[in-house]
């Protein structure tokens, strides 16, 4: 819904009005805020990474905005909003780029002790029942159907 109000109904609404920066703003700041509250990923990094994008998003228009100010009266330099938009829209790629190298080297580490727990392994139910450091996951609470 997000990407088809930025998108699609913004275009029609208002065109190349302040109007239409102020409605994109509070969609983007809408779209971050439910982000926050309901986490809808797996991992917090992945959410961490997708609020971060939101926010570029949102300061990216309130920027757009500026410049819009800045036709009729000098509220900013150009020069340095363009390396501040450059910055801001790094940040995301640079969490990105954190983010794999965190989890590239947590599995190397745990790689390397043998400890290496993945949800999708498949294994026999002896090995489930006599295995301490898989029933310390939790993993035999899972619920199997035996064929008859």
């Amino acid at each position: 819904m997000f990407k088809l109000c930025i998108t699609g109904v913004l275009c029609i609404v208002a065109q190349g009005s302040p109007l239409q920066v102020i409605l994109a703003l509070m969609l983007c700041m809408i779209n971050a805020n439910l982000l926050n509250r309901f986490a809808p990923y797996d991992s917090s990094s992945a959410d961490t990474l997708s609020i971060a994008c939101a926010v570029c998003l949102t300061m990216t228009i309130l920027g757009g905005y500026i410049l819009m100010a800045n036709e009729t009266m000098e509220t900013v330099d150009p020069k340095i909003m363009d390396y501040g938009m450059i910055v801001l829209n790094i940040v995301p790629f640079v969490l990105f780029f954190v983010n794999v190298v965190r989890l590239k080297l947590n599995h190397v580490v745990g790689a390397g002790n043998g400890k290496v727990m993945s949800s999708t392994a498949v294994l026999p139910m002896k090995e489930l029942e006599k295995n301490s450091e898989i029933k310390q996951w939790g993993l035999t609470e899972i619920h199997w159907k035996q064929s008859n």
